[in-house]
């Protein structure tokens, strides 16, 4: 650990202010907490898998998995700085409904399609829902959303008409952490 990562040239630092919620002083910060992750000495590796999600700031959030799993773009199974940044922005109190909803999204669009399939849409309530209702009333309730005569293309989804079935409260409530930034 005590890694260099937290010296990031000033004009990644500007472009992570344009980019994600946080100011310089709070960037820095989340920085030392991404040092504190990353065990190389250059800080150059990023922060396997598990070690993020395991994280206090992501453990027991229950889309942590499929967001980081969107933001690790290298194939390396490691989130690196400005990811874990973007990461924890999108997370953060200060995302937007549109935001949060369009990160979920593109998550759950595996392929890059512009709409998500059974397989995502499963795999989203049942982390919604379970334990609340079992594998085969989830199944139920997807095909029928997928099988809706209002979808532009029955068995599909696209952004707009996911974005009907998620509550901005439910969105708010599961895809918002507290990052503990004030001074």
């Amino acid at each position: 650990m005590g890694n260099q990562v937290n010296t990031l040239p000033p004009e990644k630092i500007e472009e992570l202010e344009e980019t994600t919620h946080f100011n310089e002083r709070e960037i820095k910060h989340l920085l030392q907490r991404y040092a504190g992750y990353d065990s190389s000495p250059s800080g150059s590796e990023g922060i396997p898998l598990e070690v993020v999600l395991n994280s206090p700031e992501l453990c027991g959030t229950p889309f942590a998995r499929r967001l980081t799993w969107w933001y690790l773009k290298d194939g390396t199974e490691k989130l690196h700085p400005t990811d874990y940044l973007r990461l924890l922005s999108v997370l953060s109190e200060r995302a937007t409904y549109e935001e949060k909803s369009k990160a979920l999204f593109q998550s759950l669009d595996l392929h890059n399609e512009g709409f998500v399939r059974f397989d995502e849409l499963f795999r989203l309530f049942k982390s919604i829902f379970t334990p609340a209702l079992s594998d085969a009333q989830i199944v139920d309730f997807v095909q029928n959303i997928l099988q809706d005569e209002d979808l532009r293309e029955r068995g599909v989804m696209d952004y707009e008409e996911f974005v009907k079935l998620i509550s901005p409260h439910e969105l708010h409530e599961k895809m918002t952490i507290d990052l503990r930034l004030s001074a």
